[in-house]
């Protein structure tokens, strides 16, 4: 059933900062150097192995007609056959046949679209127009739109911020972070708005830079070079190597590095690319964040990615999972291993998870980490993807002395994601998250901007009561997990829709732990928005990018009317 959500109560919606925290200390980068420096060699030889996976390597010519035969031999007719196969079952249902018919007619020339767009921003002459402008405003073309989002000492209010986040990430069942329970769920605005902006900082590796290592690696291996002298050493090429990828990931650290944290590229996700998988930590709080990049937005096959619904089990490695977007579920868990990248995702996170917590534990003096998930787009599908194997799996990530779990998987908050799976897929995601401790059950929080087309406009006919007589086979059947948070036009409203089956009359809260209900910063987009937003279409696809959800989220207090979207 559906929540029947409410405001919180004033108790919850007052508290403020006063509350006694741990300030985060000074010289955190001193500690856990030879962790970094142990996942840097890791990350320096995985590249190496996935160097030859992907586009990446390629010219521009060689990589406008690897996207062009992808598009046409394998995304169209995969696309094509699905719709046109499953609409004989669709006959007599008019809604679904027509929807079905209807979205694979409007992606096939939306994706074109994306081809064409990805051939011109990758020609030489317009990269020589836009790198001078990335360098000069240090920004990627992800958040192009507002650079602030990363800023740390120009707003006071983003140190509060990150403090209650540390201090509740820290303690996720303490007094100070009022977890949700088994009679409420509890929306944290000060995480959300820290996950959130890793989301974004995620984007901010430099692509080009990435391409010219792998290049490099491809280059060396072809060469016959080494990049590991045995187990831990690095050879000359090793070491130029992982010099490319510190110039690709600069940003990202100096951002984290200011916010107090690590971090380090946990996974490359089997490509060479742009998805990576991150994580993000400070020695003296025992939490871990993982983030998700999400979708480039001038990758052609990225978003090819998100617009294919081609199903597959995935009861392999997610506890009573079905159908699974087949996409999204082969990034993390390979149905056919490659054994010349010698890359199985999962087991890459897991790993370099079990060795952050390691550490974490004997510097945090903690008996455990907790882990929280976040991602924007197809990094929130993965995110998402992850989190369902996490919750199911806890013991994935190492065990302590005494033979309990090292890692408890905490919330995760995934913003802008598409649909993943099935309805069964919903029901065994529930089930997880209320076996470990009923009393503190997790969540998946999804948040979405309802103008949003990643996340609103793809068929999802799963979350709706009123289309779920659809037959299951259908490549409409798709459904999201996790419990959503509609931002909506009206800043001083939040919705929730579907997802995690709360119990009727459960109440859903906006909680702060600042003052002034948690509202902020304040966030001024460029004017260009204004107009990109009253375009038809276009302002879907406005919504879905981060400096949008940044702007939304920031504005939501703890004071904003709640309720339920009924027409779901």
């Amino acid at each position: 059933m559906a929540p029947n959500v409410s405001p919180p109560s004033t108790d919850v919606r007052k508290r403020a900062v006063t509350d006694s925290q741990p300030l985060i200390g000074p010289g955190h980068a001193d500690k856990h150097n030879e962790l970094c420096e142990k996942l840097r060699k890791k990350q320096v030889n995985e590249v190496a192995h996935v160097s030859e996976s992907g586009t990446g390597i390629l010219g521009w010519f060689s990589a406008t007609v690897s996207d062009l035969f992808y598009y046409l031999f394998v995304w169209f007719p995969r696309t094509w056959w699905y719709t046109l196969t499953s609409l004989p079952q669709l006959v007599l249902d008019p809604i679904g046949f027509a929807t079905a018919f209807t979205f694979a007619f409007l992606s096939t020339f939306v994706l074109l679209g994306g081809l064409i767009g990805s051939a011109i921003w990758r020609l030489p002459y317009v990269q020589s127009i836009w790198k001078p402008i990335s360098i000069r405003k240090n920004i990627g073309l992800g958040n192009l739109a507002y650079p602030l989002i990363f800023e740390f000492g120009a707003n006071p209010q983003n140190k509060q911020i990150r403090d209650a986040a540390f201090t509740v990430m820290s303690d996720p069942t303490g007094t100070f972070a009022q977890p949700s329970t088994a009679e409420e769920r509890n929306f944290d605005l000060e995480v959300s708005k820290l996950l959130m902006m890793l989301s974004a900082l995620v984007y901010e590796r430099d692509v080009g830079e990435y391409h010219k290592a792998a290049c490099s690696a491809h280059y060396s291996k072809k060469a016959r070079k080494q990049f590991m002298c045995g187990r831990d050493d690095l050879t000359d090429a090793g070491r130029d190597l992982r010099k490319k990828l510190d110039i690709a990931d600069r940003k990202i650290n100096q951002v984290a590095n200011e916010w107090g944290l690590h971090y380090a590229s946990v996974s490359e996700l089997g490509t060479n690319t742009s998805p990576l998988c991150g994580a993000f930590w400070n020695p003296d709080f025992n939490f871990i964040i993982l983030a998700f990049k999400g979708t480039n937005p001038v990758e052609f096959k990225e978003w090819a990615v998100d617009l294919t619904f081609d199903y597959t089990d995935g009861r392999a490695w997610l506890p009573g999972y079905t159908k699974v977007h087949a996409g999204f579920y082969n990034q993390l868990f390979p149905q056919q291993l490659n054994h010349a990248t010698g890359a199985f995702p999962y087991t890459e996170i897991r790993t370099a998870i079990n060795d952050i917590a390691k550490q974490i534990r004997a510097t945090s003096y903690s008996d455990h980490v907790n882990l929280f998930v976040t991602g924007h787009s197809l990094g929130a599908a993965l995110a998402c993807v992850f989190y369902s194997r996490a919750i199911a799996s806890p013991k994935d990530f190492g065990q302590t002395e005494d033979g309990g779990n090292q890692v408890f998987v905490r919330d995760a908050y995934c913003f802008g994601t598409p649909i993943i799976g099935d309805p069964d897929c919903v029901s065994a995601f529930n089930q997880a998250c209320h076996d470990r401790d009923l009393d503190h059950p997790q969540a998946l929080w999804r948040v979405t901007n309802r103008r949003d087309a990643v996340a609103t406009m793809l068929p999802d006919a799963g979350d709706n009561s009123a289309l779920k007589h659809i037959s299951p086979t259908s490549q409409l059947h798709f459904a999201h997990v996790g419990q959503e948070v509609q931002l909506g036009n009206n800043v001083h409203r939040v919705y929730t829709g579907p997802g995690t089956l709360l119990p009727t009359q459960t109440p859903v809260n906006i909680i702060t732990h600042l003052p002034h209900g948690g509202a902020g910063p304040e966030v001024m987009l460029p004017p260009y928005f204004w107009l990109l937003e009253r375009i038809p279409l276009v302002h879907r696809f406005v919504a879905h990018l981060p400096s949008s959800y940044w702007d939304r989220l920031t504005k939501v207090h703890a004071e904003s009317e709640i309720e339920y979207a009924r027409w779901h």
